[in-house]
């Protein structure tokens, strides 16, 4: 009802689990197209069978219509797996794309799941399916959430703020709506008189700021208890909390999510004295990636991070000299001395001659790169001024997932992999940095926490 009675051209909807909505659309659509003539509504699911479940649940409200209204409707002319007709002319067909014809009303379902598994499909979407309908016609986005990037994402955030600052829309605006699972009055479960509850759970409610009975939350508790980490996104409480979900197809998140609790990622003077060295990873027709370290100790320090697109090596030999940093060794993939960046010289060799000693990388499968990358990173530091971005693609950088068998295979090549590459570089280049030996306690305290109470932030959404 809630959407019904503020519906809008362009609607995204981010929601928990079971809540109705899918039901919602699919019989919205059919009275759609039910009365109106010559009308066209198309559904966009994961895989092909799920969106012929969707047309099965269509179909199944449409043979439920009472007997004494089906004078007043169309009848049926054409059925099958993936479309029906109507004698009105009108149309229900559901695909995981749609490109050709004019939509009246778009509704993809579990958008950000598509994107999540499939960047290529969710390109087809964004660029055909979306372009399909036209200016003052009906799309409906609906989704969990599946990470904080991927269209669904930025459409959610983008719509969000035109919410939050009452901005006025236009017919190419989306509208935002969000439904958490406490808006459900079946979500609930008895609570037995002595359960006590955790500290832990009593904060986390009480920074929701919202009035929950007793029972409300001991089944959020227990559905916590079975799901653990990916409650945030089949059960969110804030819009915010949905995208806050862990990637299970993110190599390094949950690394750089410890660095900021530690305190890793933060303000520190470059050590006067102490080489800084580099960490390339080469374009040829795309990014260049380069990383600065400091090695103190057992710290690996990043001191700075810069990247760039299609440029000349001269381009990255001047701004390092910019720069004017206490250099050690370049350090450049294993082939660096073979590919040329221009028609003259090897990357190798432009450095060489500019005055900067070189050295290259052991070579080491991907995989077994990334090992060595995840063992490296509680070692180190990243300077916030100067590295955010690199930990902004190193957060991104995912495994890709294939559909033919069901699974993360290799990496996803994208804006973020080139600097995942140099951090890779990097991992195996310090081959010293090992465990340092702590004591039982600190271990504790490590795995623990330090128990000290946290402070939370006011949620900026509203609900």
């Amino acid at each position: 009802m809630a959407v019904l009675q503020n519906l809008w051209y362009l609607n995204v909807i981010l929601k928990a689990r079971q809540l109705g909505m899918s039901t919602f659309i699919a019989i919205f659509g059919l009275d759609y197209c039910l009365f109106n003539d010559n009308v066209s509504f198309g559904v966009i699911d994961q895989t092909l069978d799920d969106a012929k479940l969707k047309l099965e649940k269509i179909r199944d409200a449409y043979k439920n219509i009472p007997a004494q209204y089906r004078p007043f409707i169309p009848t049926i002319t054409t059925d099958n797996k993936e479309e029906i007709v109507f004698s009105n002319g009108s149309r229900i067909s559901v695909g995981t794309s749609h490109r050709g014809g004019t939509l009246n009303i778009l509704w993809v379902s579990e958008h950000a799941v598509i994107g999540k598994k499939s960047p290529e499909k969710e390109r087809e979407i964004r660029t055909g399916a979306l372009n399909t309908v036209e200016v003052g016609q009906i799309i409906f986005l609906e989704s969990t959430a599946a990470g904080s990037e991927g269209d669904f994402y930025k459409i959610c955030i983008e719509a969000e703020k035109k919410k939050i600052s009452e901005q006025k829309l236009s017919k190419l605006d989306f509208k935002f709506f969000f439904f958490p699972w406490w808006i459900n009055d079946g979500y609930s479960l008895e609570c037995p008189d002595d359960y006590v509850f955790t500290s832990e759970m009593v904060d986390y409610f009480d920074q929701l700021g919202i009035d929950l009975t007793r029972n409300q939350k001991y089944w959020y508790i227990k559905k916590r208890e079975s799901l653990q980490e990916d409650i945030k996104s089949e059960f969110p409480s804030t819009s915010r909390e949905a995208f806050e979900a862990t990637d299970r197809d993110k190599y390094y998140q949950h690394l750089i999510e410890k660095a900021y609790q530690e305190n890793r990622v933060c303000e520190f003077p470059i050590v006067p004295g102490v080489e800084v060295e580099t960490w390339w990873d080469l374009g040829r027709s795309d990014m260049t990636s380069i990383i600065f370290t400091q090695k103190v100790g057992k710290e690996v320090r990043i001191v700075d991070f810069i990247e760039d697109n299609g440029e000349h090596i001269s381009f990255f030999i001047d701004l390092l000299k910019k720069k004017a940093y206490f250099y050690g060794k370049c350090w450049l993939p294993h082939d660096a001395k073979a590919e040329v960046l221009s028609a003259e010289k090897s990357t190798f060799q432009y450095l060489s001659d500019a005055g900067f000693r070189c050295d290259l990388v052991d070579k080491l499968g991907i995989e077994s790169g990334i090992n060595e990358a995840r063992r490296i990173f509680p070692f180190c530091f990243f300077r916030k001024s100067t590295s955010e971005k690199l930990l902004e693609h190193l957060e991104k950088y995912k495994k890709k997932w294939v559909d033919s068998v069901g699974q993360y295979i290799g990496q996803v090549h994208d804006e973020h992999s080139h600097s995942a590459d140099a951090f890779r570089y990097m991992a195996v280049g310090i081959k010293e940095v090992t465990p340092q030996a702590i004591s039982r306690d600190e271990q504790i305290k490590r795995d623990l926490g330090s128990y000290e109470e946290e402070e939370y932030d006011d949620n900026p959404f509203g609900f």
